[in-house]
């Protein structure tokens, strides 16, 4: 699956002739303007061959401002832009948090060109060093934004989860399972153009040594999303790293936090929610997904969305059981073949490791 859905060798080479092409033109508006990609196609994420996320920014500039973004973009860029054979304009998008021009490279790329996007900067980064931790963690994130694009449960403009958010919900489950330990980077190690060393440099092994190490993480994912994890009481926040209640003082500036709802904190702008894209009918939609895919794996099959990313053809999946309910705090939740059982306690959620299902033994 992995193998027919990554990028090509024609279709890196595009994307790498496309942003050496963008950054020619930027550096025409001075020696302080630099051109970096964003998005899952510098972060190693990338599920397809999609679109291209760049930004350009003024070395000046230390936080995102879309008034001056939106001037930037139409008096220096778009001049240079119309001027260039190879890239076409697109469409103009100035009413969105992040003002771009959508472009088109060589008749076959679409770009989607930000202005000042720190914090798109930032976040790259920050995915990027979980994706250079190890193969792994690259293997699975992509697996699993191919389940969610499979299943239609991603994407803002359509009231889901971005990709970001699916991102971070791998690497937060990898943080906290007791299966993989995966280290937490430290927020502050990061600025908009620039990490630190130790950080950088940070690798993974896993602890545990499985025979098929990707197959039992992707099972130990939907288990830990359909079972153990409390949706409406806990707080995915890879900036802490641990298993958290959204009750806590650390979340207290968390937009919609009280709402029983899917919370994912976002690791530099702990104020921002991103359940903000997530529609309440897409929620339960994607609760369901997830205990679908689980029930599958626990019975052996192979759920169809995999199927389908593998051989293009129609699978076989499990009919979609309804959600399972709320955990309340302090119940004990042992569903059959559950990787590991989690007691919710005042002071938090724990983890007590219980025998794994027969399948996976195998």
């Amino acid at each position: 699956m992995l193998r027919r859905n990554e990028i090509t060798k024609e279709e890196r080479k595009v994307i790498q002739l496309c942003i050496q092409k963008l950054k020619e033109l930027v550096r025409q508006l001075g020696e302080f303007w630099e051109l970096h990609a964003i998005g899952s196609a510098a972060t190693g994420f990338s599920a397809t061959s999609g679109d291209l996320d760049v930004t350009c920014f003024h070395s000046s500039v230390g936080m995102q401002d879309s008034v001056l973004a939106t001037r930037e973009l139409k008096m220096k860029l778009m001049p240079l832009v119309r001027m260039e054979p190879s890239v076409e304009l697109i469409e103009e998008s100035w009413n969105q948090q992040i003002p771009s021009l959508k472009l088109r490279f060589a008749g076959c790329l679409n770009v989607d060109l930000s202005c000042h996007n720190v914090d798109g900067l930032q976040n790259t980064l920050f995915l990027k060093a979980y994706s250079n931790m190890s193969p792994l963690v690259k293997q699975l994130v992509v697996c699993i934004k191919l389940w969610a694009k499979g299943s239609q449960l991603c994407g803002a403009l359509s009231h889901h989860l971005s990709s970001y958010a699916f991102s971070l919900m791998v690497i937060f489950f990898l943080q906290v399972h007791p299966n993989w330990r995966l280290p937490v980077l430290p927020t502050m190690g990061f600025g908009p153009d620039w990490v630190l060393d130790d950080v950088k440099t940070t690798k993974w092994t896993p602890p545990v040594n499985f025979v098929n190490c990707l197959s039992q993480m992707i099972c130990d994912f939907f288990s830990f999303y359909a079972v153990d994890y409390a949706w409406a009481e806990e707080v995915m926040s890879v900036r802490l790293g641990r298993r958290a209640f959204a009750r806590e003082p650390s979340f207290r500036a968390l937009a919609g936090v009280t709402a029983r709802r899917l919370h994912i904190e976002d690791p530099f702008l702990i104020d921002r929610n991103l359940n903000c894209t997530l529609g309440y009918e897409q929620e339960a939609l994607l609760k369901v997904q997830f205990f679908s895919t689980y029930t599958a794996l626990q019975n052996g099959q192979i759920p169809s969305v995999f199927l389908s990313a593998q051989t293009k053809g129609p699978g076989k999946s499990a009919p979609r059981p309804p959600p399972p309910p709320l955990h309340e705090p302090g119940a004990l939740r042992n569903e059959p073949g559950a990787q590991n059982m989690i007691f919710l306690t005042p002071e938090g959620p724990q983890a007590t490791e219980v025998p794994k299902p027969s399948f996976l033994k195998s």
